[in-house]
């Protein structure tokens, strides 16, 4: 290959970049979707949260 590119070449790459897509992209599927998981996020109650609980050393380390 030369690395040239021929007219022949940019027509192609005219031609598909005018073509309409297969398929629209689902942004707006995902977008509902995000909104709903941060809707159900904010409506969980905010209780106290719990203590973390304390780890004794593990048995390998006991001298």
């Amino acid at each position: 290959m030369s690395g040239l590119f021929t007219d022949r070449d940019e027509r192609m790459w005219q031609r598909r970049a005018e073509e309409r897509p297969a398929r629209p992209l689902p942004v707006g599927t995902w977008l509902r979707a995000l909104r709903v998981g941060l809707r159900l996020r904010s409506a969980l109650p905010r209780g106290p949260r719990r203590a973390p609980v304390p780890v004794g050393p593990r048995p390998c380390e006991q001298a």
